[in-house]
């Protein structure tokens, strides 16, 4: 089941429905935006089985302009999404759905498409994939943080940021030495 209270953290089992209300999300801004499949992209803790994940779909946008931005951020708001603008704390430009008030189902970030913040994305949820005990490490730090600050997202959130830079940059250099 989607649906997380703004700023609040609950963490949740993967469920593999997630992927079928990904594709069919993608499906729709995909059909409303003309983007190919591979600039619509599942990411974040929903989008690897076996991690605990706050429920709420992640999806990475590929922009290739500022323009597209723009008019992506109008469709996809056509569509029922919230446009939350290029808020603090966010990569590039946030859309929100909501099941009820204040009640988040899914967030769609517009990033450039090929940028660091889109490789970002993609790099982590890879590695995140390919390594069993980096998903145990991830998992043992959100109960962690999900302890410390389940009322406060942003803190839980700033306390995830050093990790998933460490894990990106080690991928990163990995994928250098190949």
């Amino acid at each position: 089941m989607l649906g997380l209270r703004r700023g609040t953290v609950t963490l949740a089992e993967f469920d593999p429905q997630w992927r079928q209300v990904f594709d069919e999300h993608a499906a729709a801004i995909r059909a409303r935006t003309g983007l190919p499949e591979a600039r619509v992209q599942h990411v974040g803790s929903t989008s690897v089985e076996g991690v605990l994940a706050k429920p709420i779909l992640d999806v990475a946008i590929g922009a290739e302009t500022p323009e597209e931005i723009e008019r992506f951020a109008f469709d996809l708001v056509e569509l029922g999404y919230i446009d939350r603008g290029f808020g603090e704390g966010s990569n590039g430009r946030l859309l929100v759905m909501e099941a009820a008030p204040e009640v988040r189902i899914i967030h769609v970030h517009i990033v450039e498409y090929e940028s660091p913040d889109w490789g970002d994305y993609v790099v982590f949820r890879d590695a995140l994939r390919s390594n069993p005990a980096l998903r145990d490490e991830y998992i043992a730090l959100k109960h962690t943080l999900v302890e410390r600050f389940g009322h406060e997202r942003r803190s839980y959130t700033n306390g995830k940021a050093p990790f998933i830079r460490e894990v990106i940059a080690s991928a990163r250099a990995e994928s250098q030495d190949r």
